[in-house]
């Protein structure tokens, strides 16, 4: 048969878009170029005047503030002198003429708003630069006035607002007019300005501050336990010590629901026709038998290792927190996200630079990855501004550029300055992490299940042969906080330590037009988090992590056996689960996201039900005050004590600064996000439905006599509900004894849209005799009926060709046959009856209505089904 003209046609089309798709370059996703290029065409550069004049005075001198850390203290200062002629590394951040800050400001918003034609446009680093970025007049004043102060120029960043400088310490100091120290806080060294830098007048309108005249440190979020899984070579249970249950990839998706995401096709490993990249910010390589042994227990393609890509320096994996901190977000990404490509993002520390800082740059500069996912923190109060405002610059140019940016919240409480799983000290301040600071980014706070007084309801027992899933449904969930300090094992010590999701107010950054909403502080500033997911180490992560004790290598045999395993807590575990979330949906949606903020804020106003909201209520926690550290709060204990800490912030409806909008219900937010929202018609409610519809029994069954009902959230209804059973007799006998009815669950908690199930067990008594019957009987047709059966099994034809036919019969017949056998049960002798009297009738005979009525606040749902008790 000759093709016809429109299939020629069709594979010529085909052919001209593959070649067009082979033709493109790498450097960026398919859709993020196209967009840009777009977005280019459309936009011009501002007309702007130089800021610095051609016949400015450079001899005049004024001081840029926030430069010194709230720990460069005279009494911390050491007598250990600094290295002048030691290498730094220097950042001069600039700040865009105010009508062209305006006008970027303005298309940021433009790229989050559906309605503008410049909604997801998304710009590349250098078209930031040429369309928002200072006068090239002005950065050559600048640089040449650095440069002929003895400092060597390594680059302009593309978005032309961050210049790179290199020099000796005592360069640095003479350019800056400043001086160096090194302070001693405790557990390290660090050396900082011991007074703020001074630059020209001409510059002051160009230059807002200097980056790396201190040192910064950021500090995994994370914390991790020895645990064992069970002997015997049973895989990981819902009891592996100390309460602890064990959350695997598999867990996660289930609790948050994201299994009908997966089963739909969308597990995050395409933007439109282009792989999608998530970057993981470190400072360490991974061990690629830790990630396989992780992917093996959690069901995962041992294939998924993560590419290594050298922002700086190579760390290597010679400090054991980076390590340990690396392989936590690699496996929390790829379990969330296992379609994804990880890109982790590396580099060493400089003697000024966190490798941190190094790594996030390249990203938004180079690799372009349209997710990042940053699990490191600093204090927010003791940086001082200059870190705040190079993070606030270089992740308002990573949004412009399509990439969503996650952080974790912190570890520490509302005291973000304290050490995270350590004491209090004994003075204690209010901060968050300067990181998360940034109105560009995602904050991601932690949570805790509230699942210890009934875990039998959330946990199976068992787990699944694939993935060792055992979580059951959502579980309430209440903010992550856990003051009781416990050692390497997570055993508890007896004391107490600071470990509790971060949140607050930034000192600095203000609070973005989109971060309104139910519960949303009044206040001027920036508040975190923005949203959280379980961090505890009660229901911890399983990882592997060899040198850390936590290998998952099987060892021994039977009771001999031992399988060591890591338990991983802090919002480091709930952070690059997030930035799974968005690797979804930019597969859902085909395109990068950049800033989903705005986005997430939005639905929480519009669609409450695509979030898990944390109250008091879900918390499990009675009589909640802020004075004590508690899952309704993020507050921290005294140094000894329980009390006498810093007050957080209690959850409560809508938003509040310690789990942020709450947790997700991903299905549900993702079918917002793609413009299919959950069905709002009628009011919120559940169903329940019985499972069989009529139940019949003998007196003193004990089988078959349960019935399943399943509960069913209408209207996106989420909450827990309340179950009550009781039986009422329909027949006209008096009653002696009813049947009873015992639930296997009091309540149950439905997500929007979810359904969960209990079991009504129907209880009855045997009628009991003060002896046996003596009298002789013939058989009943009981027997004969199953003989009858079983003949007739033997003599019905099978053939092959009608197989199932004949099959479906026989089991027709043999049905019928049963049925009859069980009609009646009495024997066929005339002989009179000399059974002795019963000593108790039974369970009464006759019909009967079972009600079980759901209750969740004003709404009450009841469900009846039929009983006879024959």
């Amino acid at each position: 048969m000759r093709p016809s003209l429109r299939s020629l046609a069709s594979v010529f089309s085909a052919f001209v878009l593959l070649a067009a798709l082979l033709c493109l370059p790498l450097e960026a996703p398919l859709e993020a170029q196209t967009a840009a290029n777009s977005a280019a065409a459309a936009l011009q550069p501002m007309a702007q005047a130089n800021r610095v004049s051609a016949q400015a005075s450079l001899s005049q001198q004024t001081k840029l503030t926030g430069h010194i850390p709230a720990w460069a203290t005279a009494a911390r200062q050491t007598a250990t002198p600094v290295d002048l002629s030691a290498p730094m590394n220097i950042s001069l951040v600039l700040r865009r003429d105010p009508s062209v800050e305006a006008a970027f400001e303005k298309l940021l918003a433009d790229q989050q708003n559906p309605a503008s034609p410049h909604y997801h446009q998304w710009l590349t680093p250098q078209q930031i630069g040429t369309l928002y970025g200072p006068t090239q007049s002005d950065l050559d004043a600048i640089t040449s006035w650095a440069t002929g102060q003895g400092l060597k120029l390594v680059s302009v960043q593309p978005n032309r607002v961050i210049v790179a400088l290199t020099g000796s310490t005592a360069a640095v100091a003479s350019v800056f007019r400043t001086s160096f120290a090194n302070f001693d806080l405790g557990s390290e060294t660090r050396f900082s300005a011991i007074s703020e830098p001074s630059i020209p007048v001409a510059f002051s309108a160009v230059i807002q501050s200097v980056h790396g005249l201190t040192q910064a440190r950021y500090v995994p979020q994370s914390k991790a336990s020895v645990g064992q899984l069970p002997a015997a070579g049973l895989k990981p249970q819902v009891g592996v010590g100390n309460g602890i249950n064990l959350i695997l990839p598999d867990d996660f998706a289930t609790i948050y629901n994201i299994n009908s995401v997966y089963s739909g096709g969308d597990k995050g490993a395409t933007i439109g026709s282009a792989a999608q990249h998530v970057a993981v910010i470190g400072r360490s390589r991974v061990v690629t038998a830790d990630i396989a042994n992780f992917e093996t227990l959690a069901g995962l393609s041992t294939s998924l290792q993560p590419n290594v890509v050298l922002a700086g320096a190579d760390p290597g994996t010679s400090n054991m927190g980076d390590a340990q901190e690396a392989t936590l977000d690699v496996d929390r990404v790829i379990g969330t996200a296992p379609g994804a490509v990880v890109d982790l993002v590396i580099a060493k520390d400089t003697q000024n630079e966190d490798g941190v800082d190094i790594a996030t740059a390249y990203n938004i500069n180079t690799l372009k990855d349209p997710v990042m996912t940053i699990s490191f923190g600093s204090c927010e109060a003791s940086n001082g501004q200059t870190e705040t405002n190079l993070l606030n610059t270089e992740f308002q140019a990573a949004a412009g550029e399509g990439i969503s940016t996650f952080i974790a919240a912190g570890d520490a409480g509302a005291a973000g300055c304290d050490t995270p799983f350590m004491a209090a000290p004994a003075t204690q301040t209010a901060s968050i992490n300067a990181l998360c600071a940034s109105s560009y980014v995602t904050c991601v706070g932690g949570t805790e299940f509230n699942d210890a007084s009934n875990p039998s309801t959330y946990w199976s027992s068992s787990n699944s042969s694939t993935g060792n899933e055992s979580a059951l449904m959502y579980i309430p969930e209440g903010a992550w906080n856990e003051p009781d300090a416990t050692n390497s094992s997570g055993v508890p010590t007896g004391g107490f330590e600071v470990g509790a999701g971060g949140g607050g107010e930034s000192l600095y950054i203000a609070k973005p037009s989109w971060q309104t909403g139910s519960g949303v502080p009044s206040g001027a500033f920036r508040y975190v988090p923005d949203v959280a997911f379980s961090a505890s180490a009660h229901d911890g992560y399983l990882g592997c992590f060899a040198a850390g004790q936590g290998s998952c290598v099987t060892t021994g045999t039977g009771q001999n056996q031992s399988t060591p395993i890591l338990i991983f807590s802090g919002t480091s575990a709930s952070t690059p689960g997030m930035a799974g979330i968005a690797a979804l949906l930019n597969t859902k949606l085909g395109s990068a996201q950049g800033n989903i903020s705005p986005l997430l804020y939005s639905i929480a106003t519009s669609t409450p039900s695509a979030f898990n909201d944390v109250t008091v209520a879900t918390s499990g926690v009675t009589n909640c005050t802020t004075a004590t550290p508690s899952m309704c709060n993020n507050s921290t204990p005294g140094p000894t004590t329980l009390t006498g800490g810093l007050a957080g912030f209690e959850v409560g409806t809508g938003y509040d600064e310690a789990t942020g909008l709450g947790s997700l219900n991903v299905a549900n937010f993702l079918a917002v996000a793609s413009g299919s929202p959950i069905s709002t018609s009628g009011s919120a409610s559940f169903t329940l439905t019985p499972s069989p519809a009529t139940l019949t029994l003998a007196p003193g069954a004990t089988t078959g006599n349960t019935d399943t009902i399943t509960l069913t959230s209408t209207n996106g209804f989420v909450g827990s509900v309340g179950l009550v059973c009781a039986i009422t007799f329909t027949g006209t006998a008096t009653v002696s004894l009813p049947p009873t009815c015992n639930l296997s669950a009091a309540s149950v908690s439905l997500t929007a849209n979810g359904t969960s199930t209990v079991t009504a067990t129907i209880a009855t008594v045997a009628a009991s005799t003060a002896g046996s019957c003596s009298t002789a009987s013939l058989p009943s047709k009981g027997p004969v009926g199953m003989m009858l059966a079983g003949l007739l099994l033997l003599v019905l034809p099978v053939r092959k060709r009608k197989a199932i036919r004949a099959l479906t019969m026989v089991f027709l017949l043999t049905g019928g046959l049963v049925v009859m056998s069980g009609c009646s049960s009495k024997s066929s002798s005339s002989t009179s009856n000399t059974c002795p009297t019963p000593l108790s009738p039974g369970t009464t005979a006759g019909p009967y209505t079972v009600k079980i009525t759901g209750t969740s606040g004003s709404i009450s749902v009841p469900m009846t089904f039929s009983l006879t008790i024959s």
